[in-house]
């Protein structure tokens, strides 16, 4: 679990708490969120170890999650959250350009959508979801802000690709196999690049709507 702009990190520890994850990583660069971010983990350690609870391994970062140090971080989660309600456009932009090669099956969680909805370029579908509305979902206003969902999905532009390379082979009339092991790598890595040029947006994303009981 990653949470970019973690603010104070009470996400990031609550997350630990309750969840079983192999690690919970949160990344801040205003100095305030971070201080008190340091106390919080401080007394979290504290209390969780006094009353023999066990939790999940977390780190809280100080630092631009757009720096180069974070990139492994963010290419190696699978769940992500990220409030980007605020970003400028280059902020945003930047920020996409980060997730173009995330895992496959990783899911975004955003309070902007990274494109939008029903989005279409070629083979690739790029479906946005708004996720119900809860009251009270964020500390910083009472106003009710929408969270989007988005998982990584590569299989549809990676089926794209492999019938453009069958065309060619029958064209060709190759008796050579359309989709050697090689030419698979290849395919793969022409979907990433293709997704960070094609409109500059991510891969592409299948997304299931979830319902919950009112």
């Amino acid at each position: 679990f990653v949470f970019v702009v973690q603010g104070i990190g009470n996400v990031v520890i609550q997350i630990a708490a309750l969840v079983l994850c192999k690690k919970c990583i949160g990344i801040e660069r205003a100095s305030w969120p971070c201080r008190y971010a340091s106390i919080f983990e401080r007394e979290f350690r504290l209390w969780m170890k006094w009353f023999g609870k066990p939790h999940s391994e977390f780190k809280l970062f100080k630092g631009d999650f757009l720096d180069e140090e974070f990139r492994s971080i963010l290419k190696s989660g699978n769940a992500i959250f990220v409030n980007n309600l605020s970003f400028n456009n280059d902020h945003h932009h930047r920020l996409k350009m980060c997730f173009y090669d995330l895992q496959a099956g990783s899911r975004i969680i955003s309070s902007k959508p990274f494109c939008e909805p029903n989005f279409r370029v070629t083979a690739r579908n790029v479906n946005v979801t708004v996720l119900d509305n809860l009251e009270n979902t964020v500390s910083w206003t009472s106003t009710p802000i929408p969270f989007y969902l988005q998982t990584i999905d590569y299989s549809r532009i990676e089926q794209y690709f492999a019938g453009i390379a069958k065309k060619r082979g029958h064209e060709n009339n190759s008796e050579q196999s359309v989709c050697p092991s090689s030419s698979c790598d290849e395919i793969k890595t022409i979907s990433k690049l293709s997704s960070a040029i094609i409109e500059l947006k991510i891969p592409t994303l299948k997304l299931k709507r979830k319902y919950r009981k009112r």
